[in-house]
This record gives structure tokens, C-alpha cells and sequence, in this order.
């Protein structure tokens, strides 16, 4: 155990004149700190994070690049506005281009397969519902894709990916998908190239904002001074902050063996975005399921829920694998930060402090975005 006193040494080096400290080393607090050390290159920024690595959603997470399909925007109609949503959507579109532009596509393995949402036979009347809406939503998104149809029916995709159980497949032209651990991995290159400094393995326990600043105080006993302070660490805010309108949420990935001329390819969702399958590396990962169980799910526990990997496994063996044999190579667990709609909080917290955290699910399309926008803000 590290000592709970820091020697001079310590305090008059690594914990002091510290200009912007961030909590989080996901993918919001580090291209924030890449956007501020580009707009303050002599700051010294320093990154805490408690884990090795930033690891709630960030690299958790099924690397959809995906900005919403119909049947999820529909929901979220219901509790935003129009001008709301669309905005939000925008952002999200405008999100995922950012986040190509500052790493690079090539690095994150970023593949246009396109995003499918797929309905079974059961969900008749949805399907239908969701379709009458897609020459509205090409209307509506046509200005931030450029496409004439973002959105199109295509029930060719359902044979051609031998997908069972499925009866409406409606494309999004305009989605795809990525690594987020290359994803990640990128991030962390270019903000330590350019002076940014990560002290890992410590968790922020509370803070104070003061006349001279916040002040922080770390789980090993310290207490560290900063100018400002950046609090980017998604579902766990809200153990530092009590009042934000954010619920931590668990989300359930597995993934399967490698699969011999495997014909999945893409990006899929079903059940407004709660169930979703992927390809990768001639495997299939799949995930989600939280709304089979939202009172055990909702949690800031890493862990696995029996009753939602039965439902993944179920899925598989239906939907995406049916009468294939297969290994569950990977399970593990990600927490994601939610709130009453799926707009992020993006605020000045007090006078020194700010916030960029609650991405709704939609990290990869708004985390470099979010990062870059609270950025301007400090």
C-alpha cells in the first residue's frame, strides 16, 4: 500500500502548480485534455483515473459507431422535443465524424458495414410503425449526412447475413463500427505526446472548489491543489456529485469464438437499441438486454447477470447462430451513465469546476465531441 503521507519530493513535483486536473480516463476526459493542452500547451494537465486504464464504457463498449435507429430516436421523441432530438442526432453524427478526424479512421479500425435494425416477426406492428417513418427521418437527417436516404428498407440483408427469426431490416447508410480499444489506445498516444500526464490507480474521493481553486482528495489520503477541475468519468459521477440527475447502469457483452465463413457483417440492433450484434474478427460479439432486468442492472458494479446472458445466448442461438455450433470466448461488463433523457450534462459545476458526463449510450458518437466542447468551455 502506497504511503498516505507525500514526501516533499512528491508534493513540490507530481502534485504541484497543477493547471486543469480531469477526472476520468475514458474517452470524454482524454480528448478533453488533448483539446485543452492544444489550447493551453504550457499547462500542466494531469489525468486521475482509478483503474490502469479508463475502462467504465469506454473500452467496454461494443464500438458501434452508430448515431441512432429510427425506432430509438422514436423514444426519444417521447421525452424531448423535436428541435431537441434532431439537434442531439446531429451532434451525435457530427460526434463520430470528430472522433475520426482527431485519431484517424485507420487507426480505430473504423468500418462502414452500415447499421441494421431488425425486427422479428412478433414485432409486426413496430416494424411497421418504424418504417412509415423513414422517408420522415431522410428528411429530417438528409443536412447532416448528406445522403438522400440515410435510412432505406432492405430485407435482402436478413438472407444474405443468415439471420433466422427476423422478418424487417431497415439500413442506416451512414453508420459503422470500430475498435475501442485501439480507439482508446490512439487517445492516450496523442494526449501523452503532447505533455499530458496520467496518475492512474487513484480514485477521487470528494472535492472542494475554493478561492484559489478545487481542491481534490485522493483514496490513498492526499490532498492535491488544481486551477481547474474536469469531472469526465460518465456513470461515476454521481458518487462525487449526488445531485445530478445520472443513474449508473451495467450493460452485458459476450463474445463468441472465431466462426468459420462466418456471414454476419455490420452493425445490428434490435428492441430500440437494448439488444445489439456485431462482427468482429470472424466472431460475433452481442450485448445488452438491461431492460430485462432494469432494478439489478442499474449499478455501478462491474459483474454478470445470469437472467440477461441467458437472453444474449437465447439471441444467438435463434437469431444470429441458429444451428451453428460455438464457443463463448469473452463476457464482461460495462457501466454507462444514464439519465431522464439522453441528452449529456455539459456544465460549469461551480466556479473552478465543470462537468461533461451522461452520454446515454451514445459515448463513441458523443465522447471526442463532449470532450471538445467542455474544453471550450475552461
Amino acid at each position: 500500500m502506497y504511503s498516505t503521507q507525500p514526501s516533499y519530493w512528491e508534493k513540490t513535483t507530481f502534485l504541484s502548480n497543477i493547471d486543469i486536473a480531469i477526472v476520468g480516463a475514458g474517452l470524454v476526459g482524454t480528448s478533453a485534455s488533448i483539446y485543452l493542452k492544444k489550447k493551453y500547451p504550457k499547462a500542466k494537465i494531469i489525468i486521475f483515473d482509478r483503474a490502469f486504464i479508463g475502462s467504465g464504457a469506454s473500452t467496454k463498449n461494443a464500438g458501434f459507431a452508430c448515431f441512432g435507429s429510427i425506432s430509438e430516436i422514436l423514444e426519444d421523441l417521447k421525452v424531448m422535443s423535436h428541435d431537441e432530438t434532431f439537434s442531439l442526432v446531429d451532434r451525435r453524427y457530427k460526434g463520430m465524424l470528430n472522433l475520426l478526424d482527431l485519431c484517424g479512421a485507420d487507426k480505430l479500425d473504423f468500418q462502414q458495414k452500415c447499421g441494421f435494425e431488425v425486427f422479428s416477426a412478433t414485432d409486426h406492428d413496430h416494424a411497421v410503425e418504424c418504417i412509415d417513418q423513414i422517408e420522415y427521418f431522410n428528411a429530417q437527417i438528409k443536412g447532416m449526412t448528406g445522403l438522400e436516404q440515410t435510412y432505406k428498407l432492405d430485407n435482402t440483408t436478413i438472407a444474405s447475413n443468415k439471420l433466422n427469426n427476423i422478418s424487417t431490416c431497415i439500413v442506416n447508410q451512414a453508420e459503422g463500427q470500430l475498435h475501442p480499444g485501439k480507439m482508446m489506445q490512439r487517445l492516450y498516444t496523442i494526449a501523452i505526446e503532447l505533455g499530458v500526464l496520467f496518475y492512474n490507480g487513484i480514485e477521487i474521493r470528494s472535492f472542494e472548489d475554493g478561492n484559489k481553486g478545487a481542491s481534490l482528495n485522493l483514496s490513498n489520503g492526499w490532498s492535491v491543489q488544481t486551477n481547474k477541475l474536469l469531472i469526465a468519468n460518465n456513470g461515476f459521477a454521481s458518487k462525487l456529485v449526488p445531485a445530478l440527475e445520472l443513474e449508473a447502469v451495467r450493460n452485458q457483452v459476450i463474445v463468441t469464438d472465431q466462426i468459420p465463413n462466418l456471414s454476419l457483417s455490420g452493425a445490428y440492433h434490435m428492441h430500440q437499441g437494448y439488444f445489439y450484434f456485431r462482427d468482429i474478427d470472424s466472431r460475433v460479439l452481442i450485448g445488452g438486454g438491461r431492460h430485462l432486468d432494469k432494478v439489478g442492472e442499474t449499478t455501478n458494479t462491474f459483474g454478470n447477470n445470469t437472467l440477461v446472458e441467458a437472453a444474449l445466448i437465447e439471441l444467438l442461438d435463434t437469431v444470429v447462430l441458429k444451428d451453428l455450433p460455438y464457443k463463448i470466448d469473452y463476457k464482461w461488463s460495462g457501466i454507462l451513465g444514464v439519465g431522464p433523457n439522453k441528452q449529456p450534462i455539459k456544465k460549469q459545476h461551480s466556479e473552478n469546476i465543470f462537468l461533461a458526463v451522461r452520454l446515454g449510450g451514445m459515448g463513441v458518437a458523443l465522447g471526442s465531441l463532449l470532450g471538445k466542447e467542455i474544453a471550450e468551455m475552461i
